[in-house]
């Protein structure tokens, strides 16, 4: 075939070179050529030659300055080979400085250099501009750390790189530049597919980051472009399904467009990353791997509509309330958020994260197997009942379910809870809590609804009751706390067994045992609202457990159990049985105020001997202390043999200091069961006042239950015989 060559002046290398002018296929079109004979080339191409063209492979090595086109273009030199080594040198002024076909195989090693300088001066070979490395399908190019490939000229139809057809890999591990002229990169077909993959040591770069990295002709053309390294300037796609892949550790300096089709961006790495650039016409965004990245742009301004983490964290740090796609955390990924910013639906089978520093509430929906984590100082407030069922961890500030307000009735988490902070609890009906809450933090029941735990809680940071009830179970053998409850409310407990809670109690509220197992209480609980023993036990397991503070009420059918522990009441009502039984005999229950009567049953330990047996007592202290209404005493004779009492008696109910008990009026607020109880040969029965009629206090005296001997009827005398 004949050839027709243009001549022109290399002004970096000082010299004239010769390039093709012979079209070589529809492409972007060049004028004022120079038009020579073919014999011109190799004239002009022998002089400083450091390639060993014609053969396959191609070799260029350091020796010299390679100054004119190595390759002859289109439909010539298929799989051709190209080892361009350590610090050769292309350089080929104004023309193409590599232009091969199909199949070829381009290396450009670590320092070497490949290198033109078009300005508006001719087409190439592939009427497509004088591009500095061109060719067409099927070829794979990579270029070596310290490897450069550079379009110096201004020549806007003359690129770096201009792919002619599909199925192309360039892999860049050094530097691709366009200095102001065309794309960086320039893919000249309208359909088909090509890949670019950036390297971690790798720059591609439009001079100045002003104009296109890359750049493709009208159509469908599919490009998959990874990026490990810098990109100085913009990522424009054009209609096909195009993929972009960057790594932690890699940047770009402009926007990113994915044009038209169906784009993917893919967030990868093991390392951290970020990404803030302005972004437009992606659909999906998925993040891989175990690294972390922080995405600045707002997901619905680029147009994700799907958003996939498969794997390490992705942090939006841009407002994605609005986004209204899908949002899926795999289990092995992590979203970080802020109630602010969270989208309103996220399937999460992994891990939410909301980052709060300030006081946010957040009225979207959780669902899925995975887990929540409350992290920063401000406080994150769920306002609607969450569907994950993974663990709830709060690692700082505070986490609320519900709003505060007389309406707020939703607002929970399913699932343990890991609380190392503040967990509040601020509905205004019931919440039931069946996951167990562990960690150092704290727990404040703050709305007017009853909040119910159902586990047995660990968690050592303390429990607040400021309004509404906590309850500990729901009827079953679960649900507790440990450590102390400062209650201003109502704490209330339902369980079917033994729950002891060993805190202190304190505060304005109430305790209301409902359940009908066993509340033992070991603290030393000052709490002052009222006692109310509804169901089951309340049962002291040291002295003074009960709250000398609060008015205890014990209902029919249940009862209040001193255990045997002295201990002291502010009022008392008893329709139930309040029980001092112990080991032994000698404990005191204290009323200070009131003791009402209500039918109930009053059970004391006594030793039934003489006057100095011990006993417990019921005690009225104070002038605003009094008895009333009707108990029935049930002494249990715990180890007495029986003996004759003298003076008052066995003293069972002490009335001091002002306090009384009817003892000197109706003499009805005490009655012992049976009338009497037995111990030996005596028989005790209960005395109101002393032995003198005084006081108002209430004995047990007792008489001998055997008659004395009968005396044996005189003896006649014998009848006298006279």
């Amino acid at each position: 075939m004949n050839r027709v060559y243009r001549v022109v002046w290399n002004s970096s290398q000082g010299l004239w070179s010769v390039a093709s002018e012979l079209a070589g296929g529809a492409g972007k079109s060049k004028t004022k050529a120079c038009v020579v004979a073919a014999a011109l080339l190799g004239l002009a191409g022998s002089a400083a030659a450091a390639c060993t063209v014609g053969g396959n492979p191609i070799v260029c090595s350091a020796t010299g300055t390679q100054t004119t086109i190595v390759g002859a273009g289109p439909g010539t030199s298929f799989a051709q080979v190209l080892d361009v080594q350590t610090g050769a040198l292309i350089s080929t002024g104004i023309t193409t400085a590599v232009s091969l076909s199909d199949n070829a195989t381009i290396s450009i090693g670590n320092g070497a250099v490949v290198e033109n300088s078009a300005d508006n001066t001719g087409a190439g070979l592939w009427n497509s501009g004088a591009n500095t490395i061109e060719f067409q399908s099927g070829t794979h190019l990579t270029i070596a750390q310290g490897g450069s490939v550079i379009a110096h000229g201004s020549e806007g139809t003359a690129e770096a790189i201009n792919a002619m057809g599909t199925d192309n890999v360039i892999v860049n591990h050094g530097l691709i530049r366009s200095q102001g002229g065309g794309a960086a990169i320039w893919f000249q077909p309208s359909s088909g597919s090509n890949t670019v993959f950036n390297g971690p040591t790798g720059t591609i770069e439009h001079q100045g980051g002003a104009g296109n990295i890359i750049g493709m002709a009208a159509g469908t053309m599919a490009i998959t472009f990874t990026n490990q390294g810098q990109l100085i300037g913009s990522l424009n796609f054009t209609g096909g399904d195009d993929t972009l892949n960057l790594h932690t550790g890699s940047s770009i300096t402009g926007s990113v467009n994915g044009g038209a089709g169906n784009n993917l961006l893919t967030l990868n790495g093991t390392g951290t990353g970020s990404f803030a650039r302005p972004i437009s016409n992606f659909q999906t965004l998925v993040k891989n791997d175990a690294g972390t990245w922080t995405f600045g742009s707002a997901l619905q301004g680029a147009g994700i509509t799907s958003t996939q983490v498969a794997g390490g964290t992705l942090i939006l740090d841009a407002d994605a309330s609005n986004y209204t796609g899908s949002m899926t955390v795999d289990a092995a990924g992590t979203l970080q958020t802020s109630a602010e910013f969270a989208p309103l639906a996220i399937t999460d089978n992994g891990l939410v994260r909301f980052a709060q520093i300030d006081d946010v509430s957040y009225a979207g929906l959780l669902s899925g197997a995975g887990g929540i984590e409350k992290t920063g100082a401000g406080t994150l407030t769920l306002t609607r009942d969450q569907a994950t069922t993974g663990l709830t961890t709060i690692t700082a500030g505070t986490l609320q379910l519900g709003d505060a307000g007389p309406t707020s009735t939703t607002g929970s988490v399913a699932g343990d809870i890991a609380n190392n902070a503040a967990l509040v609890l601020n509905r205004s009906n019931a919440l039931v809590l069946a996951g167990t809450i562990s960690g150092t933090g704290s727990v404040t029941q703050l709305g007017g609804g009853t909040t119910t735990f159902i586990a047995d809680n660990s968690y050592t940071g303390g429990t607040t009751i400021t309004a509404g009830t906590l309850q500990l179970g729901n009827g079953g053998t679960t649900g507790g706390v440990v450590g102390d409850i400062v209650n201003n409310a109502t704490l209330a407990v339902n369980r079917s067994n033994t729950l002891n809670l060993a805190g202190a109690i304190s505060g304005s509220g109430a305790l209301r045992q409902m359940g009908v197992g066993t509340t033992v209480l070991s603290g030393a609980n000052t709490y002052g609202g009222a006692t109310t023993v509804a169901a089951g036990t309340l049962k002291a397991a040291a002295i003074d457990t009960f709250s000398a503070n609060s008015a205890h009420t014990v209902a029919v059918g249940a009862t209040l159990d001193t255990a045997g522990f002295s201990q002291r009441v502010a009022a008392l009502r008893n329709a139930g049985t309040v029980s001092l039984l112990g080991t032994a005999a000698g404990s005191t229950l204290t009323i200070t105020g009131a003791y009402v009567g209500d039918n109930g049953v009053l059970k004391l330990g006594t030793v039934l001997g003489g006057n100095a047996s011990l006993s417990d007592r019921l005690v009225l202290s104070g002038s605003g202390a009094s008895a009333s209404g009707h108990t029935t005493l049930q002494i249990t004779n715990l180890g007495g043999l029986g003996a004759q009492t003298s003076g008052s008696g066995i003293e069972v109910v002490s009335a001091v200091n002002g306090a009384t008990t009817t003892a000197q009026t109706s003499r009805d607020a005490f009655a012992l069961a049976n009338g009497h109880v037995d111990a030996g040969a005596f028989e005790y029965r209960l005395h109101a006042a002393d032995a003198q009629g005084a006081g108002e206090s209430w004995y047990l005296r007792s008489e001998t239950t055997v008659a004395p001997p009968t005396a044996a009827p005189p003896t006649a005398a014998p009848p006298t015989v006279a």
